[in-house]
């Protein structure tokens, strides 16, 4: 008999670290060959500092080569992949089931973060 477990693959495409914000942070490429489905989940910190707004935008991206030109992820409806966490108020969390492993999704997928501040002071 098969174990779930067996059939579970972990991989970490943004290490948890600090983000002044303004630029793109592109996570690393994981290969999906092999899997059916995959989960997105990007955990986002209460921010720091004074800010007046505070937003992280996570989406995700993929490419048919590790190191390629990565494109947004659309969803069947041809949304983006992903969503906004307000990182003023409190921590969040973006949460999304990527289906079509191996047949309508390319072969590389990456997580994108954006953070932006406005006003007051951001974190250091």
């Amino acid at each position: 008999m098969r174990s779930l477990y067996d059939a579970i693959q972990l991989s970490t495409s943004i290490d948890a670290q600090a983000d002044s914000g303004g630029s793109a942070v592109n996570g690393a490429a994981i290969d999906t060959a092999g899997f059916n489905t995959a989960v997105l989940r990007a955990r986002v910190a209460l921010s720091s500092g004074s800010p007046t707004t505070a937003s992280t935008v996570v989406k995700l991206q993929e490419c048919d080569t590790s190191d390629g030109t990565f494109t947004d992820a659309l969803d069947n409806t041809g949304v983006v992949i992903g969503g906004t966490v307000n990182s003023k108020l409190a921590a969040g969390e973006v949460i999304a089931r990527i289906e079509g492993l191996g047949t309508n999704r390319k072969k590389f997928l990456r997580i994108t973060e954006t953070t932006t501040y406005t006003g007051g002071t951001t974190p250091a």
